[in-house]
């Protein structure tokens, strides 16, 4: 519970112009948020993450890239829609989700949010799959960012490409 937060408007984000205090015990908190920054280090480093020319790298295992490859094959063209891009990216998480005990599973959560101002392409090659994200540039519009989010313990990791 956290007291004084002035909640406003329906914004995910908010600026706080004052203090506020956490009504909750510290050591629960630095637990979990503890065994969040170990699942997220987990996650970089088995997919070894890694930017290239302005591109986020996902390195997987044949065995992954090979099922999601498949998945990705049943798509009807190279031009993808939102339930495309979703059940690519739930899928990456499903793979690296299936690695931890059901208890772990139970309290991790993966959630996309794309603005319909946004076109993808799929480029599939032999050891690789590409999508690229466009952003149609409107002005006077909050809040086009792409946010693709992985959360454990309540705390969340979002990727927000630029």
């Amino acid at each position: 519970m956290i007291e004084n937060l002035p909640l406003q408007n329906d914004k995910s984000e908010i600026v706080l112009k004052k203090p506020f205090k956490i009504l909750m015990e510290k050591e629960p908190v630095d637990r979990k948020l503890t065994q969040f920054s170990e699942l997220i280090m987990d996650f970089w480093h088995y997919y070894k993450l890694e930017t290239f020319n302005d591109k986020l790298v996902f390195h997987m295992s044949q065995v992954n890239f090979n099922a999601l490859k498949q998945t990705i094959d049943s798509f009807a063209s190279e031009r993808l829609e939102f339930s495309n891009i979703e059940l690519i990216f739930s899928s990456i998480f499903d793979y690296f989700n299936k690695r931890r005990t059901a208890t772990i599973i139970a309290d991790t959560h993966f959630s996309i949010w794309l603005p319909e101002l946004h076109t993808f392409n799929l480029v599939k090659k032999s050891n690789s799959i590409i999508i690229e994200w466009f952003r149609k540039k409107v002005e006077n519009v909050e809040n086009l960012q792409i946010k693709i989010n992985f959360g454990y313990n309540n705390f969340g990791y979002s990727f927000v490409p630029v």
